[in-house]
């Protein structure tokens, strides 16, 4: 998992300064390549074939084609060997960097749809400087462009492009984020600046786009009936795949997804450590089911726990937390999450597994069991109360027109939480992988039906059917708890007195007025959270003096 930078046709652009400013993701090695009309600078967290060979940004032997790659290919030794014997090359690497590579080279784009794995590249003709950019089928690590004439700058990260244009925050689409966890439709909150969306393959020559492709289309309710012991065996195969070659550990929530990742693992020698985060107060704990896991595995000398109180939401507390993110924390959970990629860095690992993507595959979350509108699961807050607090022009909700629900909760609403993870893990140089949104997983699940995956209409009934043989039935069939905080109980004046004194970001009587409307609701104190995340974000993050649009 690495960081890169990538300017085409500027060779004014200070490219050291852009790449070191997210030397986070990557801090292995640094490396440049710079010629008359493309300079670019990669951070490499080396994790498979710690090589130098295998460092970026890499070239092939005639010195014409460049690769840029943040992410993990699982299946490149089988597509090594494919390469090998019907192009008869000679790698030079153990490295998935170089496989990707050598594919790209002899293949184009067809080879990008034979990928395993997670993924966001910059593939680059250094002679005709036609550009490539890939990133996996959910989106789970990112990629941000923009152009300027007949120029491209692209990067893992959106704060270079941001220092790069000089553009200005388009607050529209920072009031869509705080509501969302994502802008959406492409766009980003610094205006002119693009995501390259999920899935997706984008070509560009002069610095305009040529064309997109689309990488995979999955298929939806196939399947009446499946075997839930195939299911298994695709997801205990997921899983071994992306096991690493050296320690790593599993985020453990005590939940139904992240045990199942456990228990494969347990056996596993590079296993280091089972890394819980735990909420604390009597409505939002789960301790008790972490335990209660870890017992069963026999791992407590391998539980790696912390433990959340009311100061890590305070004021000093998101201000450092907040400190180089490449987004506002949009939701308390943020904070846990850093925490404990945090320890993870400190125990000296690059990988974590996490079961992120099993909710919205195996219908994990209650509204998939109720006839409430959209809105009342993708809004964390309410966009027209964001757009009204902070002054942004009005805007329409995310798009979700002809999307299942299924679609909506895989292309947007899983967008928020895989933001999170490579945020928190990537600022703490920690790849986090996700088993259950491996291709063959995924594809599996969605083919099989809406009626059999809701089994007696229950919540991730597959899942608990995986479980039942080795954990008792109170821990397999509990009520879910989400990843939450008691706002009510730890947001309290300071954040509302922070707040009134932000007179850039805020209208004080208009914060009055909507926090008076929402008096008595957790609403109130979400909306709270949501502000001061993003105003200390941005005077403890931004480039410049605020400068919004």
């Amino acid at each position: 998992m690495c960081g890169f930078c990538l300017a085409i046709d500027d060779t004014s652009v200070d490219i050291h300064r852009l790449t070191e400013s997210i030397r986070h993701r990557g801090p292995d090695s640094t490396r440049y390549h710079i010629d008359s009309r493309v300079m670019c600078g990669f951070n490499r967290l080396a994790i498979v074939d710690n090589d130098p060979l295998s460092d970026q940004p890499m070239l092939d032997r005639s010195g014409r084609f460049l690769l840029l790659f943040n992410g993990e290919i699982y299946n490149h030794g089988k597509l090594r060997a494919m390469l090998e014997a019907r192009y008869n090359e000679q790698f030079r690497t153990h490295s998935d960097t170089e496989v990707l590579l050598v594919g790209l080279i002899h293949e184009g784009a067809k080879f990008a749809f034979k990928l395993d794995g997670i993924f966001a590249f910059a593939f680059v003709d250094l002679q005709s400087l036609e550009v490539m950019l890939g990133r996996d089928w959910f989106g789970v690590k990112p990629l941000y462009y923009f152009g300027r004439g007949e120029r491209l700058y692209v990067s893992s990260e959106i704060r270079p492009l941001w220092q790069l244009s000089g553009n200005s925050l388009r607050m529209s689409n920072v009031a869509r984020f705080l509501s969302y966890g994502t802008v959406a439709q492409h766009e980003t909150f610094v205006s002119g600046v693009s995501e390259l969306e999920p899935n997706t393959l984008r070509t560009f020559r002069s610095g305009h786009l040529v064309r997109t492709r689309k990488l995979h289309d999955f298929a939806y309710d196939e399947y009446e009936n499946a075997n839930i012991n195939e299911l298994a065996d695709v997801l205990h195969r997921t899983i071994d795949d992306q096991k690493p070659k050296i320690p790593y550990g599993v985020l453990f929530s005590g939940g139904l997804d992240s045990t199942l990742i456990l228990d494969r693992c347990v056996s596993d020698g590079n296993l280091f450590g089972a890394y819980s985060v735990d909420v604390s107060h009597p409505d939002m704990s789960e301790r008790r089911w972490q335990d209660y896991a870890i017992r069963t595995l026999g791992i407590a000398n391998k539980h790696r726990g912390i433990e959340l109180h009311q100061e890590h939401l305070s004021l000093a507390n998101i201000a450092k937390l907040s400190t180089g993110l490449d987004h506002p924390m949009f939701h308390p959970n943020f904070v846990g999450s850093y925490l404990i990629t945090r320890k993870a860095a400190e125990d000296g690992l690059k990988v974590l597994l996490s079961g992120e993507g099993a909710d919205e595959l195996f219908l994990g979350y209650r509204w998939f069991f109720s006839d409430q509108p959209v809105s009342a699961f993708l809004e964390y807050v309410p966009l027209e109360d964001m757009q009204t607090l902070l002054g942004a022009e009005i805007s329409g909700p995310v798009d979700t027109s002809g999307m299942s629900l299924l679609e909506i909760f895989q292309r947007i609403y899983l967008q928020r939480w895989l933001l999170r993870q490579d945020l928190t893990g990537m600022a703490n140089s920690i790849e986090v992988r996700v088993p259950f949104l491996g291709l063959d997983v995924a594809s599996f699940a969605n083919k099989l039906s809406y009626t059999f995956k809701r089994g007696n209409a229950e919540s991730k009934w597959i899942i608990k059917q995986l479980l039942s043989p080795r954990f008792c039935r109170e821990f397999v069939n509990r009520k879910k708890v989400g990843f939450d905080f008691p706002l009510n109980d730890w947001i309290g004046e300071e954040h509302i007195d922070f707040l009134r004194r932000e007179c850039w970001l805020i209208d004080r009587t208009m914060l009055d007025s909507v926090l008076q409307k929402y008096s008595g609701s957790y609403m109130r104190n979400r909306l709270v959270f949501s502000l001061v995340s993003f105003a200390l974000w941005h005077r403890t993050t931004a480039t410049a003096s605020p400068s919004v649009s």
